[in-house]
C-alpha cells in the first residue's frame, strides 16, 4: 500500500517536473507566452493523483476494518507499531 502511494507520488513529481520545465523551455525557445499554458496541465495531473490516492486510502481503511471486525487486528498494537 505504502509502496503504491510512493510510486504514484514519484510519478506525479516526474510529470510536474517534465510539464513545468518543458513549458518554460518551450516558451524560451519559441519566445512566446503561449507554451506556458501547458502549466495548466498540472491541475488535472494533481487532481488525478489526489483522486487515486484517496481511492487507495479508502481501500486500505476498508481492509483494516474488515480485519478488525473479524478479530484479526488489534488497533492498539497497530498504533504502537506505526508509532
Amino acid at each position: 500500500m505504502i509502496d503504491r502511494r510512493a510510486k504514484h507520488f514519484r510519478n506525479l513529481i516526474v510529470a510536474v517536473t517534465i510539464v513545468g520545465l518543458g513549458s518554460i523551455f518551450w516558451a524560451g525557445i519559441a519566445w512566446s507566452w503561449l507554451p506556458l499554458a501547458g502549466i495548466f496541465l498540472l491541475v488535472p495531473f494533481c487532481g488525478l493523483y489526489l483522486f487515486n490516492d484517496e481511492k487507495l486510502l479508502n481501500q486500505w481503511q476498508h481492509e483494516l476494518f474488515a480485519h478488525w471486525e473479524k478479530g484479526e487486528l488489534d488497533f492498539r498494537a497497530l498504533d504502537e507499531a506505526v508509532s
